[in-house]
């Protein structure tokens, strides 16, 4: 019976031990990390389009870790890609490509104004 017991307590233990292993993230980590993984499932298409998908991969995990360094950035994209639609994923690629484009409006107006010095 003790040993009965004790096996039920190790099973219960196990996913308490691991939802608090997944500790929340941050809203801007979270949104980051979801138009991360909205780039990627892109990529694959026209052949033109992947450059600039692997450019927008590439501009949100810089921002990943720089906010975090040391986040589990395996199980972090897991998780959102695990919970993300389709219908997510369109969502987050319109409101990531318009971080973007104001991002790159930014670097233009700023490369205008050096080249005019």
């Amino acid at each position: 019976m003790l040993r009965l017991l004790s096996c039920g307590i190790i099973v219960l233990m196990v996913p308490v031990h691991g939802v608090q292993a997944q500790k929340a993230l941050p809203p801007e980590t979270r949104n980051d990390i979801r138009c991360f993984v909205s780039a990627i499932s892109a990529l694959g298409g026209p052949s033109t389009a992947n450059q600039s998908v692997a450019l927008t991969a590439f501009y949100y995990l810089g921002r990943i870790d720089g906010r975090d360094p040391e986040l589990d950035l395996e199980t972090a994209i897991a998780r959102e890609a695990k919970q993300m639609t389709q219908a997510d994923m369109r969502e987050e690629s319109k409101r990531c490509g318009n971080t973007l484009t104001a991002r790159g409006a930014v670097i233009s107006a700023i490369g205008a104004r050096l080249s005019d010095q």
